[in-house]
């Protein structure tokens, strides 16, 4: 057998520092599904951290009932993620309305019935 019938045409390994990527994989590719996985962790972390200063200074829910309704937002998160591979792709957004609308409504009550704050004017 000559050296011609051994040889692929295949073209050359593209690699982004030790990885080898795929065939079809450039690394613009690669650098962009990596920036982008970044990008979304830290949007994910900041919306936990976000949701407790939501609750306190935009919704004004007072700290007693802060605790419970974390965990219900959580809970019917859960609910929501592990119906969609159950009944289909639009089940989360149905749970999800159907538990964000009352819960809008007791944010509403909360908010109405609680007293404001009363601050002092920056002199």
């Amino acid at each position: 057998m000559s050296n011609k019938e051994l040889s692929t045409d295949l073209p050359a390994a593209v690699h982004l520092g030790p990885v080898e990527l795929m065939p079809g994989v450039n690394r613009t590719n690669a650098i962009t599904k990596l920036y982008a996985s970044g990008i979304t962790i830290a949007a994910l972390t900041g919306m936990s951290i976000l949701q407790a200063y939501n609750l306190t200074e935009h919704l004004e829910i007072p700290r007693r009932a802060r605790g419970s309704l974390s965990g219900d937002l959580t809970f019917f998160t859960e609910i929501g993620v592990r119906l969609f591979d159950a009944w289909g792709p639009w089940a989360p957004f149905l749970l999800a309305g159907a538990y964000q609308a009352p819960l809008l409504c007791f944010a509403l009550i909360v908010r109405f019935i609680t007293p404001a704050r009363v601050t002092s004017a920056p002199i």
